[in-house]
């Protein structure tokens, strides 16, 4: 089975094609201010490098959150419109979730992504003989807090995604002692070969989203600006 997977969740988008177990072509970029304007073009810059014809990809993946309100809102409208000119599947999954498969431990995987200003996006998950289980709901916290919180936790802990460093940094002396541990930096963004792989295997067993309803799970609202006295601030 064919999968294109779009990953954008984070400020960097991630793009793959996959089929059975097989990466075919994967396409990463970072801070793209004008997401919106190009996803479509990157996605056929993929398509045409790794020579696949359009009508071969079966099935559509995509990060649904929580993470990054517009590239969220992005990614998922370019997957839709993929699923329904093509009339193929859809499936959206956690973005969370997606980086905690890059870290193959034993131990409590604590994934970390940047939200809005000082919090960010956690889950915490089991990892043993490969195998993820949820061991907390997604939620956001305020770095010094979740810190804190991490002082007082017994190991092992390994600690990834984009937000990790922040969290690492202020409690690193005491989480050492702890059995706390960075994962590292290869881990910390969700990769769209990941995606494909988890999204094949459902959408083989049967699972997937309805390309109408499918929407993305926001952090936090957007970041909102308005004019006071002239000047532009943020809310």
């Amino acid at each position: 089975m064919k999968i294109l997977a779009i990953s954008s969740s984070t400020n960097s988008l991630s793009i793959a094609i996959a089929a059975d177990s097989k990466v075919i072509g994967e396409s990463f970029y970072n801070h793209i201010p004008t997401l919106s304007e190009n996803i479509v073009r990157y996605i056929k810059i993929l398509i045409d490098e790794t020579k696949t014809p359009i009508k071969s990809i079966q099935g559509v993946v995509v990060s649904k959150g929580p993470g990054a309100f517009t590239n969220l809102r992005v990614g998922i409208t370019a997957a839709k419109v993929m699923s329904q000119i093509l009339t193929i599947p859809i499936i959206g999954l956690d973005s969370l979730e997606l980086v905690a498969r890059n870290v193959q431990v034993s131990g409590s995987v604590v994934v970390i992504q940047k939200a809005c200003r000082n919090d960010v996006n956690v889950a915490i998950y089991g990892m043993e003989h490969f195998t993820l289980t949820p061991l907390s709901k997604p939620f956001t916290i305020n770095t010094e807090t979740l810190a804190a919180k991490l002082s007082d936790s017994k190991g092992p802990l390994y600690l990834t995604g984009d937000g990790a460093s922040l969290v690492f940094e202020i409690i690193e002396e005491s989480i050492r002692k702890a059995g706390i541990y960075l994962a590292p930096k290869s881990t910390w963004e969700p990769r769209a070969s990941t995606l494909a792989f988890w999204g094949q295997e459902l959408l083989e067993r049967g699972k997937q989203d309805n390309v109408l309803t499918l929407s993305p799970v926001y952090s936090h609202p957007p970041n909102i600006r308005k004019t006071v006295y002239g000047k532009n601030k943020n809310i």
